[in-house]
C-alpha cells in the first residue's frame, strides 16, 4: 500500500466535523498533519481533478482561488512532484497526479459514504428513500443514470443515493441491506438464492493494453500476451476472464489484482499490463493517448459478460418494488455497442487517430 494510503487511513481516523466545516467557511486551517499533509489538501486537490479547473473547483469549495492554487502548492511541494499541468486551456494531470488520484478517490468516496450512511441512518422515521450500488465502469453508470432519471420523475417525493462501488462491496451491501438495488454483471450474484436480478444487456469484451506495446492495427495472434502481466479487480468473474485468454491461445505470465478500475486503467497507461473489460475509458486525455483496444475474436470466444440490476429476494419495501418495475422499460436496457470499425466515429469511445502503424480507435 503506497504512502498517500497511509496518510489518507490516518485523516479518516482522526478527522474532526471542525476542520471539515472550516472548509465551508471559506477558511481553510492546517487541521490534522501527518508527512505535512492534511485532509483539506487532499480534498481539495480531488475537488480540483473533478471540476477540471481551479476556479470552479474554488466555487464548490467556498474558497477564493488563491487559496486553493496555494493549498495545491504546498501538496506538490510535500509530496515533490508535480501533479498538474497549467496552460492557458487550463490544467492536467500529470503522470504522477492521476497515479495519486486513481489511489486516493475510491477511498475518499467510501469514507464520504460512510459519512452519509451514519448521517441517514440517524433520521428517524424517514423511509423515503433508496440506496442505488453501481460497478464503476462507464457504461454500467451511464444504464444506472437513465434508470435512476425515469424513477425519480414518476417518484419524485423519493430521495435516491447513488454510489459507486467494486464488484466484492456491492454483493456484499446488498446482502447485508446496505444497499436496496445495484448495477453489476450476472457472474456476482447469479448463485445467490437471496438475490433476485434482471438482465439488462451484455458488455463486449475488449483487451486494453498499453500503446507503448505498439502493438499493430492487424494484429491476430494474441499470443504474444503470454509474456504480459493481466491486471484485474478483484471478483468471482475472474475464471471467466481467464478463459477468454486460454480461447485466444495464451496464458498470462501473471495475474495481479488491483483494488480499482480506475488504477487498473492508470497501470495500463503506464505500460504495467493489460485487461480485460468493455471498450469504455474514463474521459481523460492520459487514458486517451496511451491505452489500446484489441477486440476478442467472436470465433473464439463467444460468451458475453451480462449486466444486470439486481435486489434482495425477500424485499419488502415497496419503493424497491417501484424501481425494480422502471427496468422494464426501453431506456433501463443496454444499447448495442458500436463495432469496433466505428470507434472513430463514435462519440462514446475515444475520437482519435493513433499514428501510423498503431490501431485506430
Amino acid at each position: 500500500m503506497s504512502a498517500a494510503f497511509d496518510v489518507f487511513a490516518f485523516f479518516l481516523y482522526n478527522f474532526n466535523r471542525e476542520d471539515r466545516f472550516a472548509l465551508k467557511r471559506g477558511q481553510p486551517k492546517e487541521g490534522i498533519k501527518m508527512f505535512g499533509i492534511t485532509l483539506q489538501q487532499l480534498e481539495i486537490f480531488l475537488a480540483v481533478v473533478h471540476c477540471q479547473s481551479m476556479s470552479h473547483a474554488a466555487r464548490e469549495l467556498y474558497l477564493s482561488q488563491p487559496a486553493v492554487s496555494t493549498w495545491i502548492q504546498k501538496l506538490e511541494d510535500t509530496l515533490g512532484t508535480k501533479l498538474f499541468i497549467r496552460s492557458h486551456k487550463g490544467i492536467i494531470l500529470t503522470p504522477e497526479g492521476l497515479r495519486l488520484y486513481a489511489e486516493l478517490d475510491p477511498i475518499y468516496q467510501r469514507f464520504r459514504v460512510s459519512l452519509e450512511q451514519v448521517l441517514r441512518n440517524n433520521m428517524k422515521g424517514k423511509k423515503d428513500s433508496l440506496n442505488i450500488g453501481c460497478f464503476h465502469e462507464p457504461a454500467i453508470m451511464e444504464l444506472m443514470r437513465r434508470t435512476t432519471s425515469l424513477f425519480q420523475e414518476q417518484y419524485p417525493e423519493t430521495s435516491v443515493y447513488c454510489e459507486l462501488y467494486n464488484f466484492q462491496e456491492l454483493r456484499e451491501k446488498l446482502i447485508c441491506s446496505e444497499l436496496d438495488v445495484i448495477f453489476t454483471f450476472s457472474f456476482e450474484v447469479c448463485d445467490n438464492p437471496e438475490i433476485s436480478y434482471k438482465r439488462l444487456g451484455d458488455l463486449d469484451l475488449y483487451f486494453l493494453l498499453p500503446s507503448s506495446w505498439h502493438v499493430p492495427a492487424n494484429c491476430k495472434d494474441y499470443r504474444f500476451l503470454r509474456e504480459k502481466t493481466m491486471l484485474l479487480e478483484i471478483n468471482k468473474g475472474h475464471d471467466l476472464l481467464l478463459s477468454v485468454c486460454d480461447a485466444h491461445g495464451f496464458k498470462p505470465a501473471k495475474v495481479k489484482y488491483v483494488s480499482s478500475l480506475l488504477l487498473i486503467f492508470y497501470m495500463i497507461a503506464e505500460g504495467e499490463g493489460f485487461t480485460i473489460a468493455g471498450p469504455h475509458l474514463p474521459v481523460n486525455d492520459y487514458f486517451n493517448d496511451n491505452i489500446d483496444i484489441l477486440p476478442i475474436a467472436d470465433d473464439a470466444y463467444r460468451q458475453k459478460i451480462h449486466v444486470v440490476a439486481a435486489w434482495r429476494k425477500e424485499e419488502d419495501n415497496p419503493l424497491v418494488k417501484q424501481y425494480v418495475s422502471i427496468l422494464a422499460q426501453p431506456d433501463c436496457f443496454m444499447p448495442a455497442a458500436p463495432k469496433p470499425q466505428d470507434f472513430v466515429k463514435s462519440n462514446w469511445y475515444r475520437n482519435k487517430r493513433k499514428t501510423a502503424g498503431k490501431r485506430k480507435l
